[in-house]
């Protein structure tokens, strides 16, 4: 088991850097800005690039960022809703139009 004194804390630096550019994505800064100004604040390419994406992904709902996922869910949403499984049931839509055309088909007989 290492002393204390031999333990390096690793996290709280790169969540320090994290919440930094967190805070810069939802300013509304760019990217390659953030990224380039954790280069010069001593991080290394990737790490600083491995920081600015976990920043972009965490703040896309803050900044109104859409995603294929939140359009997904929001379509699921509406499916479930509305009717949800019947709507997909195509012997059942064919049926009701069955039905439909049977009845005008009566109401012409008629007249």
């Amino acid at each position: 088991m290492p002393a204390d004194d031999e333990i390096i804390d690793d996290d709280t630096p790169r969540l320090d850097a994290l919440r930094w550019a967190s805070e810069r994505f939802i300013a509304g800064d760019d990217g390659d800005d953030i990224r380039r100004e954790l280069v010069a604040q001593g991080w290394d390419n990737d790490a600083a690039y491995d920081i600015c994406e976990a920043a972009r992904r965490q703040t896309q709902s803050q900044r109104g960022v859409e995603t294929y996922n939140n359009a997904i869910e929001i379509a699921r949403r509406r499916r479930l809703s509305s009717g949800g499984w019947l709507i997909g049931m195509p012997t059942l839509s064919a049926a009701r139009r069955l039905f439909q055309a049977l009845r005008a088909l009566r109401s012409f007989r008629r007249r």
